[in-house]
């Protein structure tokens, strides 16, 4: 971890895992174009999203899905908190979705991403709306997939928030209580704690915890938590 994140990383990871990561670092001009390609071959079925849902217009579909969950405090988890991946996706929804208020963090990246040299620049320039007489086709590329990517109707994505300063010491807690039941009562034991608490609801993978509503934590009593104080964390 390379620094304090505003999502659950599990929750992001899975809004991104779809995008070729070095390709759309090393190649967006290309990437842009073939989505063109598609775009204007299918672009019927734009609109018809999620009724419809055409097979050639998937990589759209989840570009879309990631710019509607894509707010400054998730480009910056992308962008400092994991690897190289997150962040070359995280450039990508910025330069397809591009606002002012990305740029300080799009800048920041410059010397440290040489792998999304290509994508950050042009993520930078479409912020700033210059568009130079040599990257004209480039730029044309992507005010056509940006246009197609609006007929896609909009729908919500939520994300789990991270885990706050103060319910970390809560939740090693708990996971020291599951521990120490796992080797007293074996694993039916620790099942029952594991589906509890802070640890059960960030346990949950992205896709059950949608099906089950998408529902924000609700702070309980921390009645599962039977271990001794073993935590390096202070929450008084």
């Amino acid at each position: 971890m390379k620094g304090n994140h505003h999502y659950h990383p599990d929750d992001a990871w899975h809004i991104i895992r779809a995008i070729p990561y070095m390709r759309v670092a090393n190649y967006p001009v290309r990437i842009l174009k073939q989505m063109d390609a598609a775009g204007l071959a299918y672009r019927k079925f734009l609109s018809q999203y999620p009724t419809v849902r055409c097979e050639p217009l998937d990589f759209f579909y989840e570009c879309k899905r990631g710019i509607m969950a894509l707010d400054k405090q998730l480009l910056s988890d992308l962008l400092f908190t994991a690897s190289w991946r997150e962040a070359n996706c995280g450039v990508w929804l910025a330069l397809l979705a591009p606002k002012l208020e990305y740029k300080e963090l799009l800048e920041r990246m410059l010397p440290n991403q040489p792998h999304a040299e290509s994508s950050l620049t042009l993520a930078l320039a479409a912020i700033d709306g210059h568009v130079l007489p040599e990257r004209e086709k480039e730029f044309a590329y992507l005010s056509n997939v940006r246009s197609m990517l609006d007929e896609i109707p909009d729908f919500s994505v939520p994300l789990r928030t991270a885990l706050t300063s103060e319910q970390m010491p809560w939740y090693e807690l708990e996971r020291t209580a599951i521990c120490e039941t796992l080797k007293k009562d074996g694993l039916q034991g620790a099942q029952v704690l594991m589906r509890k608490g802070l640890f059960g609801y960030y346990r949950k993978d992205y896709r059950t915890w949608l099906r089950d509503g998408a529902a924000p934590y609700i702070a309980d009593t921390h009645g599962n938590i039977k271990a001794k104080f073993k935590t390096r964390w202070k929450f008084w």
